[in-house]
């Protein structure tokens, strides 16, 4: 099923141990493909390589480019397209909603509150982590 990740549970799904680790799973195991855009990749792409996370790629002796690597890899990558403007309160988060329709995802999984409060974007659920995997019934 693709799924579109906001940055923050994608890291969080990769790199922490905790509820979010089962997701990490389902993508290794190809239940869960994530899809991105050039701009939804590079937000990835900077922010795995922020300091922040330096001790957590350590620990798994990874770096971010390994990670990046390892994700293309596993999800599917889609050409750009252009949608009305939604989210005023921050419009950087539309590129999650443009990438959601350009590649029919399934969900957009979030913790941001502005996605979360649109509940759904062209019939594609936007759910937090729980949402989904009660949705999903795991």
């Amino acid at each position: 099923m693709r799924v579109v990740f906001d940055t923050n549970i994608l890291i969080s799904a990769l790199l922490f141990k905790g509820k979010l680790e089962i997701l990490h799973h389902f993508i290794k195991q190809g239940i869960c493909v994530p899809c991105f855009t050039l701009s939804t990749l590079d937000e990835f792409k900077d922010v795995i390589s922020r300091d922040k996370f330096k001790e957590n790629l350590d620990e798994y002796g990874y770096n971010p480019d390994d990670v990046v690597k390892s994700i293309q890899n596993k999800g599917l990558i889609y050409t750009e397209q252009e949608i009305e403007k939604v989210i005023h309160q921050d419009p950087k988060d539309d590129k999650f909603l443009a990438c959601a329709v350009v590649s029919q995802a399934c969900f957009i999984l979030s913790g941001d509150k502005h996605l979360l409060d649109l509940k759904s974007y062209n019939n594609i659920l936007i759910v937090s982590p729980s949402e989904f995997l009660q949705k999903i019934r795991i």
